[in-house]
Parts: C-alpha cells; structure tokens; sequence
C-alpha cells in the first residue's frame, strides 16, 4: 500500500526481492499483492502463483492511504481469501480477521525523529507501535535492527524475524563509467543521517594524503547549499540509471559509506557484488552488513573519515584483500534464502507459533 515506484528507496527494494524470491522457490502458495493506483503497473513476477489486487486509493496522500489501510483492506484482503496478511512498509491493519506480520525496517521515526515534523514523528510512533503490538510477528532486515526493535517495545509476545536484505542482479553492461577513473563513488542525499557535509569535509582532507588525479564522484540527490556544490574534484552526478550506477560502482576505486544510521546498508552489498572495496560507517547495521570486505570509521570523526579514503587510495594489496573477501560477505545474502526464511515465518505463524 505504501509503495510509490522510485520514491521509497530500500522498502520498494525490499518488496521487489522478497517477491523475486518468493518466485524462485517451489511452493504451492498464492501471493496476493495488494497495490495503490501508483503502483498498478509495478512490475511483480510473472507467475501464476502471483496475483496484482489494485486498490482504490492514491499513496501519495498518506492520511488516505493510512485510512485506507485500517478500515477497508483487512475486509478486501479477507474477501480474497487471504490467511496472512503482510504489510511490508512499517505500518498495517490494527484489527484484521486473520494474523498479521508487519516489517519494520528501522527505527528512524524514534533515532531520527527528532528531525521529522512532529506530527509526523508522533503519528509514526503510535500507527508503528500499534501495529507491531498487534501483529502475530515483526520482520526486519538485521539483527542490529531486531535488537532496536525489542529494546524500544520490551514487551513484544510475537517473535522479530531477521529476514536480510540482498543486492539486486547484477547488471550486465559494455557501457563505459561516465567518469574517468581514478575515483571514489558514494551516494548523495538529503537525509541527515546520510552525513554528506562531513563526507565532503574528509574529501578536502583526504586530497591532501592522495596521488594526484583522484575524484569524488557523488550519485542522487544534489544539495541546496552552494558550499557543497562547489566543492573541489567533486563531480554531482544527480540520479542514474541502473545501468549507470552499475557501471560507475565497477569502475570506482572504492564506495563510501558514509552513513551513521541505517537498518541495513544495502549499497555496501551492491558495491561488494561488484568486486569493489568499501569505507564505511562503524555505526547501526553497517558493520553487520559489511562484513570483512570493507574498512570502518567513525563517521562523526571528519579526520578519520579522510584516513580511510586514504588508505584505499595509496594501498593496492589492501583494496585487493577487501575486494575479495567482500565478494565472500555479499555471498551469504541473497532473495530465494531470504524468502525461505519468510515462508518458514509464515508457516509457524499460521500454526500459531510465534
């Protein structure tokens, strides 16, 4: 019900792999996929077992789509036999005929609260906690975020499932990097936690510790601020295709990531599967997701931060080392094994065992 193609980040990420894993596993399940108008054509796999339910409503006003989702999809969910239900964004029925399961990927609304308008900020915590009390279990996408989750609501009865991210395929192309290598990649956004200004900040300091000719090459979201537009051997990129990001991670020296909060840190995994060193954030579920092919610092700390870069720039063997075992860490995630893990959620919910 949340999903807004190309606007919700890792939840559509999530919705699309979980539901390209489901369909690569045998299984005699039918898979009800309940959409807003924006989503209708959304692509969902082509399987019989697969079945797209358009409901009557437009997400982008999300008072409508929270209504819609309290008082009239439970009814049209049973009316389509459903057995369980399972909100994927955060938020799902508070009253329901049949048991639910709702994922909460992260706790931002509480971590980060703080920087949301508060009528946001307060509603997300009562419809959240709501929602998560009622249910018959909580999935999330790390143990770092299943530890936020039972610390924040202690007395939880039902069980909080681990169920990992994973990257997408990998895409296949003879395209050239629009930038010419040598260069770091990171992505950019607006999203305080996402720690832009420092990055911008180590990238000053980093220079100064590199060979000459390195660039910081920036993908997504350009700021506001002139400041960090102007900044030295930066090139904005704004947003790409898939396609491209593809092609700019596998020409890059190394991913920065350079985030202090994250319930998983998807694009560490995406770099991994590229054969691409990472530097990445030593807070939230970053160190869990990276695994030993990446380099970790502190990311409130600018000078360490520089430090980082620039041991991945001046030293080769260890890029080599951290390209390798990076490519073993992003083995041990991928959709069909996080599906399985779904499916067995669903059976013992719907045995009434959670």
């Amino acid at each position: 019900m949340y999903l807004l193609p190309g606007q919700v980040g890792g939840t559509e990420t999530h919705a699309a792999g979980i539901l390209e894993g489901l369909a690569a596993l045998s299984h005699q399940h039918e898979i009800i996929v309940f959409v807003n108008e924006e989503a209708r054509e959304w692509p969902i796999p082509t399987d019989p077992r697969f079945h797209r339910v358009v409901c009557p409503i437009q997400a982008r006003s999300r008072a409508r789509r929270y209504y819609y989702e309290q008082f009239r999809l439970a009814p049209l969910a049973r009316r389509h036999g459903v057995e369980i239900l399972h909100s994927l964004g955060y938020v799902g029925p508070l009253i329901a005929p049949m048991p639910t399961i709702v994922a909460v990927h992260d706790i931002n609304f509480v971590v980060l609260g703080h920087l949301m308008p508060a009528r946001r900020r307060w509603t997300l915590r009562l419809i959240v906690g709501a929602a998560v009390r009622r249910a018959a279990a909580v999935a999330t996408g790390s143990e770092f975020s299943r530890r936020e989750l039972v610390g924040l609501y202690p007395h939880l009865k039902c069980e909080v499932c681990v169920i990992p991210n994973a990257p997408r395929r990998r895409i296949r192309t003879a395209q050239r990097p629009p930038i010419d290598p040598p260069y770091f990649l990171a992505f950019s956004s607006t999203y305080p936690n996402k720690n832009l200004p420092r990055l911008l900040e180590a990238w000053v300091q980093a220079r100064a510790m590199l060979p000459t000719g390195y660039r910081l090459v920036l993908v997504g979201h350009r700021p506001d601020r002139k400041d960090l537009l102007e900044a030295e051997a930066v090139d904005w990129l704004g947003y790409q295709d898939d396609a491209t990001v593809a092609t700019l991670l596998r020409g890059a020296r190394a991913l920065i990531f350079p985030s202090y909060y994250e319930g998983f840190g998807l694009p560490v995994l995406e770099a991994q599967q590229e054969g691409v060193p990472v530097a990445a954030s030593n807070r939230s579920a970053v160190p869990e997701v990276t695994g030993d092919g990446g380099i970790l610092f502190d990311p409130f700390s600018v000078s360490d931060m520089a430090h980082a870069i620039a041991r991945l720039g001046n030293d080769d063997a260890l890029c080599s080392r951290l390209a390798a075992a990076g490519r073993v860490n992003v083995s041990r995630y991928n959709w069909p094994a996080s599906a399985r893990i779904l499916l067995s959620l669903y059976e013992r919910v719907r045995s009434g065992e959670p």
